[in-house]
């Protein structure tokens, strides 16, 4: 019997919206059983694809068989998926009774998009999320810039997780501080364990990642200040050789994921919402 949204709560909308979907779900394994009996083999295969076209776009920009221009978008899309893949590993849509399994791909999925958080830290952010959306303890929405003003400085940060942390240190201090609040940590010894861990979610990855990151950036402005006021900086073979690989290196892994970040959390970024959420009765 159809379901009158207007004789619901806000509550019962969300459960009704939730078991509706869930429904849609297991309707949809019954019209094809393979979906549930292969369902491992398609998330891995999902993953090896995605890894496979990342290094194959790689491979054809660096043979010199298609332009920077191509690579980057291409490589961002395959990365996207492996993106949308951990975010089921999360779940347990994938390998739910093989944890290493899971581990294996979540750890995979992050040497393919090190510019992310560690995926075994947004596990337990990522969950809180979905029961605490756009509240002062949605650390994950906080990161991509939700409930931010929309500028330069927005931009910047949206599709840069480093920039987003270290422009607006108090406003993240204060999202840590409410997100470990949430989690009622037994003792000061567990908060600060916490606190460690959004410290270090990015490390050692994704630390990495941005400081080649910056660093490739700063020496290109740098390169091409030094052209425009007609002094070129000509570079020792040694330091020449680096700067070419690093340039290989930003075409085929670190600017597609500047792109794949940028676009997903701009989108995501305006789908969400921050503040104005009733609290929990």
């Amino acid at each position: 019997m159809p379901v009158d949204p207007n004789t619901l709560n806000d509550a019962e909308k969300t459960e009704h919206i939730r078991k509706t979907i869930l429904e849609e779900g297991r309707a949809l394994r019954r019209r094809h059983p393979w979906l549930e009996r292969h369902q491992n083999l398609i998330g891995a295969t999902i993953m090896a694809v995605s890894l496979l076209g990342m290094i194959a776009s790689g491979s054809l920009y660096v043979m010199e068989l298609i332009p920077w221009w191509v690579c980057v978008p291409v490589t961002a899309i395959f990365a996207s998926l492996i993106h949308e893949l951990e975010h089921d590993l999360i779940h347990l849509m994938y390998f739910k009774n093989r944890p290493w399994a899971n581990d294996l791909m979540l750890a995979l999925g992050w040497l393919a998009r090190a510019s992310t958080i560690s995926p075994f830290v947004r596990r337990k952010l990522h969950l809180h999320h979905h029961k605490f959306s756009g509240t002062e303890s949605d650390l994950e929405e906080r990161g991509i810039t939700n409930g931010e003003r929309w500028g330069v400085r927005r931009l910047l940060m949206t599709g840069d997780n480093m920039l987003a942390v270290l422009l607006r240190p108090f406003t993240m201090h204060s999202a840590v501080r409410e997100y470990i609040r949430s989690q009622k940590p037994a003792s000061p010894g567990d908060a600060r364990k916490m606190r460690l861990q959004q410290l270090l979610a990015y490390a050692p990855l994704g630390n990495l990642y941005y400081l080649l990151f910056h660093g490739w950036i700063l020496t290109q402005v740098v390169l091409f200040t030094a052209r425009l006021a007609g002094a070129p900086i000509n570079p020792p073979d040694g330091l020449a050789t680096a700067l070419a690989a690093l340039n290989t290196f930003a075409v085929v892994y670190m600017l597609p994921s500047f792109l794949r970040t940028f676009c997903l959390h701009f989108i995501s970024s305006n789908m969400h919402y921050y503040g104005d959420v009733e609290p929990e009765t």
